[in-house]
């Protein structure tokens, strides 16, 4: 079963609203748009437009490149995708390849 607390860690890298605005052209509709990041052995996460753009507690969906002032430890790829709103880390991405944004029409 579980292993208990292994201490706290220390993330940096890049909001990924402000990323996927400037990428987007025009106004972006929060309620109909949804990101899927993909990982390099397939494993794919999807992320709505709410949790990304308009979180209570600020930026949510991140594209870590450094884990405790380091770069990432090997198997982890150049940039892991972790959304900080979620209690456990099932949607957290690690070699990502692709960030895909759509719009549901």
């Amino acid at each position: 079963m579980g292993k208990g607390f292994h201490g706290r860690i220390a993330f940096e890298g890049f909001d990924m609203a402000p990323v996927l605005k400037n990428k987007c052209a025009g106004d972006i509709d929060i309620a109909r748009s949804y990101v899927v990041v993909t990982a390099a052995d397939g494993y794919r996460s999807l992320f709505s437009g709410a949790e990304i753009f308009e979180h209570a507690n600020g930026p949510n969906l991140l594209l870590i490149d450094r884990q405790d002032g380091k770069d990432l430890q090997k198997g982890d790829g150049r940039f892991r995708a972790f959304i900080k709103s979620d209690f456990f880390i099932d949607r957290s991405v690690r070699s990502v390849r692709e960030v895909y944004y759509n719009i549901i029409n």
